[in-house]
Protein backbone atom coordinates (compact mmCIF):
# COMPACT_ATOMS: atom_id res chain seq x y z
CA UNK A 1 0.00 0.00 0.00
CA UNK A 2 1.33 3.88 -1.25
CA UNK A 3 1.33 6.37 1.27
CA UNK A 4 -1.36 8.12 -0.01
CA UNK A 5 -3.11 4.96 -0.35
CA UNK A 6 -2.73 4.89 3.28
CA UNK A 7 -3.56 8.34 4.02
CA UNK A 8 -7.06 7.65 2.23
CA UNK A 9 -7.32 4.69 4.17
CA UNK A 10 -7.12 6.70 7.51
CA UNK A 11 -9.91 9.16 6.38
CA UNK A 12 -11.91 5.59 5.77
CA UNK A 13 -11.76 4.68 9.23
CA UNK A 14 -11.94 8.57 11.26
CA UNK A 15 -14.66 8.45 13.15
CA UNK A 16 -16.11 11.39 11.78
CA UNK A 17 -16.00 10.49 8.24
CA UNK A 18 -17.59 7.06 9.35
CA UNK A 19 -20.40 9.78 11.53
CA UNK A 20 -21.18 10.87 7.79
CA UNK A 21 -21.01 7.97 6.39
CA UNK A 22 -23.62 5.96 8.97
CA UNK A 23 -26.14 9.68 8.57
CA UNK A 24 -26.28 9.28 5.01
CA UNK A 25 -27.28 5.30 5.17
CA UNK A 26 -31.43 7.06 6.38
CA UNK A 27 -33.77 7.64 3.86
CA UNK A 28 -33.65 10.98 2.81
CA UNK A 29 -31.03 11.65 4.64
CA UNK A 30 -29.97 15.73 4.97
CA UNK A 31 -26.79 16.44 7.04
CA UNK A 32 -24.64 19.75 7.04
CA UNK A 33 -20.55 19.56 7.83
CA UNK A 34 -18.55 22.17 9.25
CA UNK A 35 -15.12 22.71 10.23
CA UNK A 36 -13.68 21.79 6.77
CA UNK A 37 -10.78 23.64 5.21
CA UNK A 38 -8.45 24.05 2.18
CA UNK A 39 -8.67 20.35 0.18
CA UNK A 40 -10.14 18.67 3.28
CA UNK A 41 -13.26 17.93 1.36
CA UNK A 42 -11.94 15.64 -1.08
CA UNK A 43 -10.21 13.95 1.35
CA UNK A 44 -13.68 13.34 3.01
CA UNK A 45 -14.65 12.61 0.02
CA UNK A 46 -12.17 9.39 -0.74
CA UNK A 47 -12.72 8.24 2.82
CA UNK A 48 -16.42 8.05 2.00
CA UNK A 49 -15.98 6.45 -1.86
CA UNK A 50 -13.72 4.29 0.92
CA UNK A 51 -16.57 3.27 3.04
CA UNK A 52 -18.32 2.38 -0.27
CA UNK A 53 -20.64 5.48 0.14
CA UNK A 54 -21.85 6.83 -3.47
CA UNK A 55 -22.20 7.69 -6.14
CA UNK A 56 -21.92 11.26 -5.91
CA UNK A 57 -22.83 14.68 -7.62
CA UNK A 58 -20.70 17.72 -6.44
CA UNK A 59 -22.19 21.01 -6.51
CA UNK A 60 -19.01 23.63 -6.27
CA UNK A 61 -20.17 27.67 -6.70
CA UNK A 62 -18.57 28.16 -9.85
CA UNK A 63 -16.35 26.25 -12.65
CA UNK A 64 -12.87 27.29 -10.89
CA UNK A 65 -13.93 25.62 -7.58
CA UNK A 66 -15.10 22.75 -9.41
CA UNK A 67 -12.58 22.11 -11.98
CA UNK A 68 -10.24 22.15 -8.66
CA UNK A 69 -11.82 19.64 -7.17
CA UNK A 70 -12.40 17.64 -9.83
CA UNK A 71 -8.92 17.58 -10.35
CA UNK A 72 -7.66 17.05 -6.51
CA UNK A 73 -9.92 14.09 -6.44
CA UNK A 74 -8.56 12.45 -9.74
CA UNK A 75 -5.46 12.20 -8.22
CA UNK A 76 -6.40 11.17 -4.53
CA UNK A 77 -8.38 8.62 -6.35
CA UNK A 78 -6.93 7.49 -9.60
CA UNK A 79 -9.20 3.88 -9.85
CA UNK A 80 -12.19 6.10 -9.38
CA UNK A 81 -14.35 7.29 -12.12
CA UNK A 82 -14.06 11.11 -11.82
CA UNK A 83 -16.29 12.84 -14.18
CA UNK A 84 -16.92 16.74 -14.93
CA UNK A 85 -19.49 18.34 -16.15
CA UNK A 86 -18.89 21.54 -17.94
CA UNK A 87 -21.39 23.95 -19.13
CA UNK A 88 -22.15 24.27 -23.09
CA UNK A 89 -20.55 27.66 -23.04
CA UNK A 90 -17.22 29.23 -24.17
CA UNK A 91 -17.20 31.11 -21.28
CA UNK A 92 -19.94 30.08 -18.29
CA UNK A 93 -22.31 32.62 -18.38
CA UNK A 94 -21.99 34.46 -21.67
CA UNK A 95 -24.40 32.93 -23.92
CA UNK A 96 -22.81 33.64 -27.32
CA UNK A 97 -20.96 30.53 -28.48
CA UNK A 98 -21.99 26.85 -27.91
CA UNK A 99 -18.81 24.50 -27.53
CA UNK A 100 -19.66 20.97 -29.13
CA UNK A 101 -16.90 19.42 -27.06
CA UNK A 102 -18.27 20.39 -24.16
CA UNK A 103 -22.05 19.39 -24.88
CA UNK A 104 -20.61 16.01 -25.54
CA UNK A 105 -18.59 15.73 -22.49
CA UNK A 106 -22.00 16.98 -20.47
CA UNK A 107 -23.66 14.14 -22.06
CA UNK A 108 -21.30 11.37 -21.86
CA UNK A 109 -20.73 12.21 -17.71
CA UNK A 110 -24.34 12.34 -17.46
CA UNK A 111 -24.71 9.18 -19.55
CA UNK A 112 -22.24 7.19 -17.45
CA UNK A 113 -23.79 7.94 -14.57
CA UNK A 114 -26.76 7.18 -15.56
CA UNK A 115 -25.53 3.65 -16.72
CA UNK A 116 -24.03 3.31 -12.92
CA UNK A 117 -27.48 3.00 -11.63
CA UNK A 118 -28.24 0.48 -13.95
CA UNK A 119 -25.53 -2.47 -14.04
CA UNK A 120 -27.12 -4.09 -11.27
CA UNK A 121 -25.08 -2.93 -8.70
CA UNK A 122 -23.77 0.62 -7.99
CA UNK A 123 -20.39 1.67 -7.95
CA UNK A 124 -20.02 3.87 -5.61
CA UNK A 125 -16.54 5.13 -7.05
CA UNK A 126 -18.27 7.10 -9.35
CA UNK A 127 -17.79 10.88 -8.59
CA UNK A 128 -19.53 13.90 -11.32
CA UNK A 129 -18.52 17.94 -10.57
CA UNK A 130 -20.42 20.55 -11.67
CA UNK A 131 -21.80 23.73 -10.61
CA UNK A 132 -24.52 25.94 -11.42
CA UNK A 133 -24.62 27.30 -14.80
CA UNK A 134 -24.00 23.67 -16.20
CA UNK A 135 -27.08 22.43 -13.96
CA UNK A 136 -29.37 25.03 -15.60
CA UNK A 137 -29.15 23.37 -18.98
CA UNK A 138 -31.14 20.36 -19.72
CA UNK A 139 -29.91 17.48 -21.10
CA UNK A 140 -30.68 14.08 -23.45
CA UNK A 141 -32.27 11.69 -21.61
CA UNK A 142 -29.92 9.28 -20.71
CA UNK A 143 -32.35 6.48 -21.78
CA UNK A 144 -32.55 7.71 -25.37
CA UNK A 145 -28.64 8.09 -25.85
CA UNK A 146 -28.99 4.50 -25.00
CA UNK A 147 -31.85 3.12 -27.44
CA UNK A 148 -29.56 5.07 -30.18
CA UNK A 149 -26.07 4.36 -29.27
CA UNK A 150 -23.17 1.88 -31.33
CA UNK A 151 -21.82 -0.74 -28.51
CA UNK A 152 -18.03 -2.35 -29.87
CA UNK A 153 -16.92 -5.14 -27.73
CA UNK A 154 -13.56 -6.55 -27.97
CA UNK A 155 -13.54 -10.30 -29.02
CA UNK A 156 -17.07 -10.03 -30.72
CA UNK A 157 -17.94 -10.15 -34.29
CA UNK A 158 -18.53 -7.19 -36.13
CA UNK A 159 -20.50 -6.76 -39.68
CA UNK A 160 -18.86 -4.02 -41.18
CA UNK A 161 -21.62 -2.94 -43.49
CA UNK A 162 -23.81 -3.31 -40.71
CA UNK A 163 -21.50 -1.01 -38.99
CA UNK A 164 -21.76 1.63 -41.92
CA UNK A 165 -25.08 1.88 -42.62
CA UNK A 166 -25.47 2.73 -38.91
CA UNK A 167 -23.49 5.30 -38.20
CA UNK A 168 -24.58 7.20 -41.20
CA UNK A 169 -27.80 6.60 -39.69
CA UNK A 170 -26.58 8.30 -36.81
CA UNK A 171 -25.51 11.42 -38.08
CA UNK A 172 -21.53 10.03 -38.88
CA UNK A 173 -19.48 11.59 -42.63
CA UNK A 174 -17.43 9.13 -44.00
CA UNK A 175 -13.60 10.55 -44.81
CA UNK A 176 -10.62 8.98 -46.22
CA UNK A 177 -8.46 10.10 -42.72
CA UNK A 178 -10.48 10.94 -39.28
CA UNK A 179 -9.84 14.74 -37.86
CA UNK A 180 -13.15 15.56 -36.09
CA UNK A 181 -16.12 14.40 -34.09
CA UNK A 182 -18.57 13.02 -36.73
CA UNK A 183 -16.25 11.02 -38.60
CA UNK A 184 -15.52 7.63 -40.00
CA UNK A 185 -13.01 5.54 -41.89
CA UNK A 186 -13.04 2.13 -43.21
CA UNK A 187 -9.78 0.95 -44.39
CA UNK A 188 -9.08 -2.74 -45.12
CA UNK A 189 -9.98 -4.30 -41.27
CA UNK A 190 -8.92 -1.02 -39.79
CA UNK A 191 -12.24 1.29 -38.55
CA UNK A 192 -11.46 4.74 -37.09
CA UNK A 193 -14.18 6.43 -35.54
CA UNK A 194 -14.05 10.12 -34.33
CA UNK A 195 -17.44 9.74 -31.73
CA UNK A 196 -19.68 13.07 -31.00
CA UNK A 197 -18.84 12.14 -26.94
CA UNK A 198 -15.34 10.87 -26.75
CA UNK A 199 -12.05 13.31 -26.11
CA UNK A 200 -9.84 11.00 -28.68
CA UNK A 201 -10.77 8.82 -32.06
CA UNK A 202 -10.98 5.15 -31.74
CA UNK A 203 -9.32 2.36 -33.16
CA UNK A 204 -10.77 -0.89 -34.46
CA UNK A 205 -8.65 -3.51 -35.74
CA UNK A 206 -10.25 -6.60 -36.91
CA UNK A 207 -9.22 -10.40 -37.42
CA UNK A 208 -12.04 -11.46 -40.13
CA UNK A 209 -15.23 -10.32 -38.44
CA UNK A 210 -13.71 -10.56 -34.83
CA UNK A 211 -12.89 -7.34 -33.11
CA UNK A 212 -9.21 -7.96 -32.15
CA UNK A 213 -8.30 -4.39 -30.64
CA UNK A 214 -9.95 -1.27 -29.75
CA UNK A 215 -7.71 1.70 -28.56
CA UNK A 216 -7.90 5.78 -28.81
CA UNK A 217 -5.38 7.67 -31.09
CA UNK A 218 -3.86 10.63 -31.28
CA UNK A 219 -4.74 12.06 -34.84
CA UNK A 220 -2.08 14.43 -35.52
CA UNK A 221 0.38 11.12 -34.44
CA UNK A 222 -1.40 8.16 -34.99
CA UNK A 223 -0.06 7.30 -31.70
CA UNK A 224 -2.11 5.25 -29.44
CA UNK A 225 -3.70 6.86 -25.91
CA UNK A 226 -4.99 3.58 -24.19
CA UNK A 227 -6.17 -0.11 -24.92
CA UNK A 228 -10.76 -0.45 -24.22
CA UNK A 229 -12.70 -3.45 -23.90
CA UNK A 230 -15.59 -1.56 -24.75
CA UNK A 231 -17.02 1.71 -26.59
CA UNK A 232 -20.33 3.61 -26.90
CA UNK A 233 -20.20 5.16 -29.96
CA UNK A 234 -22.84 8.01 -29.29
CA UNK A 235 -25.17 9.62 -32.06
CA UNK A 236 -24.93 13.75 -32.42
CA UNK A 237 -26.53 15.45 -29.40
CA UNK A 238 -26.73 18.92 -31.03
CA UNK A 239 -28.82 17.05 -34.43
CA UNK A 240 -30.53 13.99 -33.70
CA UNK A 241 -32.43 14.40 -30.71
CA UNK A 242 -35.94 15.64 -30.16
CA UNK A 243 -37.08 18.35 -27.81
CA UNK A 244 -38.98 15.87 -26.02
CA UNK A 245 -36.12 14.16 -25.06
CA UNK A 246 -34.72 16.61 -23.08
CA UNK A 247 -34.85 16.26 -19.58
CA UNK A 248 -33.44 18.14 -15.89
CA UNK A 249 -29.73 16.40 -15.24
CA UNK A 250 -31.47 15.79 -11.80
CA UNK A 251 -33.50 13.34 -13.37
CA UNK A 252 -30.99 11.78 -15.14
CA UNK A 253 -28.85 10.85 -11.81
CA UNK A 254 -29.54 7.36 -10.46
CA UNK A 255 -31.79 7.60 -7.17
CA UNK A 256 -29.00 6.25 -4.95
CA UNK A 257 -26.75 9.12 -5.86
CA UNK A 258 -25.83 11.37 -3.16
CA UNK A 259 -25.16 15.18 -4.03
CA UNK A 260 -22.41 17.62 -2.06
CA UNK A 261 -23.74 21.46 -2.23
CA UNK A 262 -20.81 23.63 -1.00
CA UNK A 263 -22.23 26.89 -0.50
CA UNK A 264 -25.76 26.46 -0.74
CA UNK A 265 -27.01 29.96 -0.55
CA UNK A 266 -24.18 30.87 -3.16
CA UNK A 267 -25.78 28.10 -5.69
CA UNK A 268 -29.05 29.11 -5.47
CA UNK A 269 -28.34 32.50 -6.23
CA UNK A 270 -26.18 31.67 -9.06
CA UNK A 271 -28.62 29.46 -10.49
CA UNK A 272 -31.42 31.98 -10.62
CA UNK A 273 -29.56 34.15 -12.03
CA UNK A 274 -28.34 32.03 -14.90
CA UNK A 275 -31.74 30.66 -15.36
CA UNK A 276 -33.45 34.45 -15.25
CA UNK A 277 -30.61 35.39 -17.92
CA UNK A 278 -31.46 32.67 -20.11
CA UNK A 279 -35.35 33.23 -20.02
CA UNK A 280 -34.37 36.78 -21.09
CA UNK A 281 -32.71 35.78 -24.32
CA UNK A 282 -34.65 36.57 -27.40
CA UNK A 283 -34.16 34.46 -30.27
CA UNK A 284 -33.96 37.70 -32.77
CA UNK A 285 -30.43 38.26 -30.49
CA UNK A 286 -29.36 34.77 -31.44
CA UNK A 287 -26.06 34.48 -33.96
CA UNK A 288 -28.18 32.88 -36.99
CA UNK A 289 -24.45 30.41 -37.19
CA UNK A 290 -25.24 29.03 -33.98
CA UNK A 291 -28.44 26.73 -34.65
CA UNK A 292 -27.63 24.85 -31.31
CA UNK A 293 -28.08 28.01 -29.29
CA UNK A 294 -31.52 29.39 -31.11
CA UNK A 295 -32.96 25.88 -30.81
CA UNK A 296 -32.09 25.95 -26.88
CA UNK A 297 -34.00 29.13 -26.34
CA UNK A 298 -36.52 28.38 -28.43
CA UNK A 299 -37.21 24.78 -26.86
CA UNK A 300 -36.55 26.15 -23.38
CA UNK A 301 -33.58 23.56 -22.86
CA UNK A 302 -33.27 25.08 -19.32
CA UNK A 303 -35.10 23.99 -15.69
CA UNK A 304 -36.81 26.28 -13.43
CA UNK A 305 -34.94 27.07 -9.87
CA UNK A 306 -37.95 25.34 -7.89
CA UNK A 307 -37.15 22.34 -9.85
CA UNK A 308 -33.86 21.65 -9.42
CA UNK A 309 -34.35 22.42 -6.18
CA UNK A 310 -37.02 20.19 -5.38
CA UNK A 311 -34.67 17.41 -7.71
CA UNK A 312 -32.07 17.87 -4.65
CA UNK A 313 -33.99 17.53 -1.93
CA UNK A 314 -35.30 13.72 -3.32
CA UNK A 315 -31.75 12.79 -2.77
CA UNK A 316 -29.67 12.36 -0.02
CA UNK A 317 -27.52 15.32 0.62
CA UNK A 318 -24.92 17.26 2.11
CA UNK A 319 -24.43 20.71 2.34
CA UNK A 320 -21.10 22.57 3.32
CA UNK A 321 -20.88 26.38 4.26
CA UNK A 322 -23.56 28.93 4.54
CA UNK A 323 -27.02 27.35 4.89
CA UNK A 324 -30.01 28.13 2.78
CA UNK A 325 -34.02 27.81 4.58
CA UNK A 326 -34.75 25.46 1.73
CA UNK A 327 -31.72 23.14 2.70
CA UNK A 328 -33.05 22.08 6.11
CA UNK A 329 -30.33 19.53 7.29
CA UNK A 330 -31.36 16.88 9.70
CA UNK A 331 -28.35 15.99 11.13
CA UNK A 332 -24.80 18.61 11.68
CA UNK A 333 -21.56 17.06 12.04
CA UNK A 334 -18.58 18.80 12.91
CA UNK A 335 -14.97 18.43 11.28
CA UNK A 336 -11.89 20.08 12.65
CA UNK A 337 -9.31 21.77 10.21
CA UNK A 338 -8.01 24.71 9.59
CA UNK A 339 -6.18 25.76 5.73
CA UNK A 340 -2.15 25.49 5.68
CA UNK A 341 -1.09 28.75 6.74
CA UNK A 342 0.94 31.21 4.79
CA UNK A 343 4.92 30.81 4.37
CA UNK A 344 5.47 33.06 1.54
CA UNK A 345 8.59 31.25 0.82
CA UNK A 346 10.55 31.52 4.32
CA UNK A 347 11.64 28.21 4.58
CA UNK A 348 12.51 28.55 8.44
CA UNK A 349 8.58 29.16 8.78
CA UNK A 350 8.20 25.69 7.56
CA UNK A 351 11.05 23.88 8.80
CA UNK A 352 9.38 25.42 12.39
CA UNK A 353 5.55 24.51 11.53
CA UNK A 354 6.66 21.24 10.43
CA UNK A 355 8.67 20.75 13.74
CA UNK A 356 5.36 21.81 15.70
CA UNK A 357 3.32 19.35 14.47
CA UNK A 358 5.67 16.69 14.35
CA UNK A 359 6.14 17.30 18.28
CA UNK A 360 1.99 17.65 18.62
CA UNK A 361 2.11 13.89 17.34
CA UNK A 362 0.90 14.85 14.14
CA UNK A 363 2.26 13.22 10.86
CA UNK A 364 2.84 15.60 7.72
CA UNK A 365 2.17 15.20 4.27
CA UNK A 366 4.04 17.14 1.44
CA UNK A 367 2.30 17.08 -1.78
CA UNK A 368 4.14 17.78 -5.02
CA UNK A 369 3.94 17.90 -8.86
CA UNK A 370 7.24 15.86 -9.40
CA UNK A 371 9.77 14.38 -8.25
CA UNK A 372 12.14 17.06 -8.69
CA UNK A 373 10.57 18.94 -6.20
CA UNK A 374 10.78 16.29 -3.41
CA UNK A 375 14.57 16.61 -4.55
CA UNK A 376 15.03 20.71 -3.68
CA UNK A 377 12.99 20.33 -0.56
CA UNK A 378 15.36 17.53 0.69
CA UNK A 379 18.37 19.91 -0.64
CA UNK A 380 16.64 22.89 1.27
CA UNK A 381 16.01 20.96 4.44
CA UNK A 382 19.78 19.87 4.50
CA UNK A 383 21.36 23.76 3.73
CA UNK A 384 19.22 24.73 6.43
CA UNK A 385 20.60 21.74 8.54
CA UNK A 386 16.99 20.88 9.08
CA UNK A 387 15.97 17.70 10.88
CA UNK A 388 11.96 17.85 9.87
CA UNK A 389 10.18 14.71 9.38
CA UNK A 390 7.78 14.72 6.60
CA UNK A 391 6.06 12.22 4.04
CA UNK A 392 6.63 12.89 0.27
CA UNK A 393 3.50 12.63 -2.22
CA UNK A 394 3.85 13.09 -5.94
CA UNK A 395 -0.07 14.26 -6.08
CA UNK A 396 -0.99 17.76 -6.53
CA UNK A 397 -4.09 18.60 -4.52
CA UNK A 398 -4.88 22.35 -4.73
CA UNK A 399 -4.73 23.70 -0.73
CA UNK A 400 -2.90 22.56 2.53
CA UNK A 401 -4.72 21.79 5.25
CA UNK A 402 -4.49 20.92 9.21
CA UNK A 403 -6.65 18.10 10.35
CA UNK A 404 -6.51 17.89 14.11
CA UNK A 405 -8.85 14.60 14.08
CA UNK A 406 -7.00 12.51 12.20
CA UNK A 407 -3.46 14.42 13.47
CA UNK A 408 -2.95 14.82 9.53
CA UNK A 409 -0.45 17.89 7.84
CA UNK A 410 -1.37 18.40 4.26
CA UNK A 411 0.83 21.02 2.64
CA UNK A 412 1.41 21.67 -0.99
CA UNK A 413 4.22 23.06 -3.27
CA UNK A 414 2.86 25.88 -4.87
CA UNK A 415 1.36 27.25 -1.69
CA UNK A 416 4.70 26.85 0.21
CA UNK A 417 6.25 28.58 -2.87
CA UNK A 418 3.45 31.15 -4.03
CA UNK A 419 3.09 29.82 -7.45
CA UNK A 420 -0.70 29.80 -8.98
CA UNK A 421 -2.06 26.52 -9.24
CA UNK A 422 -3.85 25.95 -12.42
CA UNK A 423 -6.61 23.12 -13.15
CA UNK A 424 -6.29 20.76 -16.21
CA UNK A 425 -9.78 19.95 -17.87
CA UNK A 426 -10.22 17.83 -20.85
CA UNK A 427 -9.02 19.61 -23.95
CA UNK A 428 -9.29 16.64 -26.60
CA UNK A 429 -8.20 17.38 -29.99
CA UNK A 430 -8.09 21.59 -30.74
CA UNK A 431 -9.69 22.99 -34.05
CA UNK A 432 -6.02 24.02 -35.12
CA UNK A 433 -4.63 20.46 -34.76
CA UNK A 434 -7.81 18.78 -36.91
CA UNK A 435 -7.05 21.61 -39.33
CA UNK A 436 -3.49 20.28 -39.41
CA UNK A 437 -4.57 16.69 -40.06
CA UNK A 438 -6.92 17.90 -42.96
Amino acid sequence: MSDLERLIDLFGQDAVVQSVHQALRADQAHVHVTGLAGSGKAFVLSGLVLNSCGPWLILAPDKEAAAYLYNTLGDLLPDAEILFIPDSFKRPGLYEEMVPSQVMERTEAVNKLYQNGLVGYLKASVIAVTYPEAMVESVISPASVARQQIQIKKGEDLAVDGLLSLLIDVGFTRVDFVYEPGQFSIRGGIIDIFSFGNEWPYRIELFDDEVESIRNFDPLTQLSQRNLSLINIIPNVQTHFTSEEYIPIMEALPAETHVWLQEPLMLIDKYQDTFERLAAISIIDIDPEQPALQRMIREKQYTPTHQFLSGINRQRWVSEGDTHDFFKASQTITFQMKSQRSFNKNFPLLIEDLKKHTAEGRTNYLFMSNARQVERFYAIFEDLGARVQFVPILKSIHEGFVDTHTKVVCYTDHQIFERFHSYQLRKGFTKDQALNVR
